[in-house]
């Protein structure tokens, strides 16, 4: 239900904020743009295909040893976000235009 909504969402703020594709031949053209991410938490588990020396960084000391068909399994939780902007140009009417945008 989440990724429809997500993908609603994305459509819509296409839909609406367009303005730079409808640009027309030799003038200015101003746009706004926005979007929501709203992810589903994400459980996985699986197993090692072959041996595996951990790195330093990790809650494992580093240098171990994991062997091939050690069983691995890990959350991750997603936060929601956000993506807004702004973008100005010119159109030069010959598929090409000049454009800053700012996110």
């Amino acid at each position: 239900m989440k990724l429809t909504k997500t993908i609603t969402l994305s459509v819509l703020g296409t839909v609406i904020f367009t303005s730079a594709a409808l640009a027309q031949e030799g003038r200015g053209y101003f746009s706004a743009s926005g979007g929501l991410a709203s992810l589903q938490s994400s459980s996985n588990e699986g197993a090692l295909t072959s041996a595996f020396t951990t790195g330093a960084g990790t809650t494992i000391p580093g240098g171990t040893t994991l062997a091939s068909d050690t069983s691995l399994s890990w959350d991750t939780m997603f936060k929601n976000g956000y993506n807004i902007g702004i973008a100005a140009g010119y159109s030069y009417g010959n598929s090409f235009r000049d454009e800053a945008e700012i996110r």
